[in-house]
């Protein structure tokens, strides 16, 4: 959809693909705004360098993650970054536009990036590909991060919760 922004990521791609001409961006997912974006990847001449997968299975969206060397979103809709953390597991470093919602999520240069204006995608992006001991540190740090949010410590969580109850109970 539109509010997900990935025609500012098509916009700026050119950019990069004129450093780094093996860059590849892989879109994953559709939506009522796919048409436009395959037409402004044809109007910005990179179409050769743009995958449309389509729908995906919820259940393979995992594997679309790790496919990439870097996962970027521009959205600012995403009010609690469940992508910013499936990219962060998936050990990939994760490049966000700066949202007030990603401060507790995304230290920039830390565990991902942020940006606040559209102009430093390609930087980023460039930098990423082509630094690679920069990128596993980020993408090291986030995985690292995220783990305090993962489903084993989730249940270790309401565990203790439920152990707590029983011994205020049993008192």
């Amino acid at each position: 959809g539109k509010e997900k922004s990935v025609d500012v990521i098509m916009e700026k791609f050119p950019d990069l693909v004129a450093k780094h001409p093996e860059a590849e961006l892989l879109i994953v997912g559709d939506g009522p705004h796919r048409e436009d974006l395959e037409k402004l990847a044809s109007e910005l001449n990179v179409s050769d360098s743009v995958t449309f997968t389509g729908e995906v299975p919820w259940e393979q969206v995992g594997k679309y993650y790790q496919l990439g060397d870097v996962f970027i979103s521009t959205s600012t809709t995403e009010t609690q970054g469940l992508t910013f953390i499936e990219g962060m597991a998936a050990n990939v470093p994760v490049v966000a536009k700066y949202d007030k919602n990603l401060e507790e999520l995304i230290s920039d240069g830390v565990n991902g990036r942020l940006f606040h204006e559209d102009e430093k995608i390609p930087a980023i992006l460039y930098e990423i590909l082509t630094e690679e001991e920069k990128a596993a540190s980020l993408a090291e740090q986030a995985f690292e991060d995220v783990q305090e949010m993962s489903a084993k410590k989730f249940a270790q969580q309401v565990e203790t919760v439920y152990k707590n109850a029983i011994n205020k109970a049993g008192k």
